[in-house]
């Protein structure tokens, strides 16, 4: 009985390890996307904010809001400041792939995006966004559940910009017919 206990607390202290890891990881400090808006105001010890901000929506599942997970598609709307550019819609996209952040993470939101996939390009054209990710973005992309909370992420955190009404997903190395399928 004792050794069972020893290792339940064994467990327990390497999940909180690498729990407080991830949290530390998402809290350090991110650079200010290059762009217009990395002006800084002149000071040099690069502690202020840039010149010019605006806060971007990305989107995200929550566990707290919707507790069974039930809503694949549903997905909640977070808030980030980034420095003002004429290319926000990358900007959001980015920030999207950056995933939830600790004090987002504690309040039960989550991200159904791979880990390690990049945006290749962003072609706007017509009210048409088509974004064309990184070949590894694939990885872990299984289950029609997955599939659609992906598919909602990246197509509201673009459509919040006025002149996009479609989204085109398209991932390098992978067919178009076979892009986000279940």
């Amino acid at each position: 009985m004792r050794n069972i206990q020893f290792l339940v607390a064994g467990v327990f202290l390497i999940t909180f390890i690498v729990v407080a890891t991830l949290v530390f990881e998402q809290v350090s400090p991110r650079p200010v996307p290059p762009g217009n808006g990395g002006v800084m105001d002149g000071d040099s010890d690069g502690e202020h904010e840039p010149d010019d901000v605006t806060s971007v929506q990305v989107f995200f599942g929550n566990s707290t809001l919707d507790p069974n997970v039930e809503h694949c598609e549903t997905v909640y709307s977070v808030s980030r400041t980034v420095a003002e550019t004429p290319a926000l819609p990358k900007v959001a996209l980015e920030e999207l792939l950056m995933g939830v952040m600790a004090p987002e993470l504690a309040q039960g939101y989550f991200s159904s995006l791979p880990a390690d996939g990049e945006v290749e390009s962003l072609v706007i054209a017509r009210g048409v966004a088509t974004v064309t990710f990184s070949e590894n973005f694939k990885n872990g992309l299984a289950g029609s559940c997955k599939v659609a909370a992906v598919r909602a992420q990246i197509e509201q955190t673009l459509k919040q910009f006025g002149d996009i009404t479609t989204v085109e997903i398209k991932i390098l190395g992978v067919p178009d017919e076979e892009v986000l399928q279940p």
